[in-house]
């Protein structure tokens, strides 16, 4: 027979066969989520200030009248 200590305690050990929690839980950054404990935060997305920019459409419209 098992005592309702021993019963207990043993409902604390991990199962021998079960994942393993890695410690933190991965969120995105510039959340509320990145603030609380036990998070892993993203890095922010990367910005492109250098990529080009489409044309307005009063220069495509300049571009095609004028040749």
């Amino acid at each position: 027979m098992v005592s309702g200590k021993e019963f207990r305690s043993s409902l604390h050990k991990p199962l021998p066969n079960a994942p393993q929690p890695n410690g933190c839980r991965v969120v995105p950054a510039f959340t509320i989520q990145a603030m609380q404990k036990g998070t892993c935060v993203l890095p922010p997305p990367k910005s492109y200030p250098l990529r080009e920019q489409p044309a307005k459409a009063a220069e495509r419209y300049l571009r095609t009248t004028t040749t």
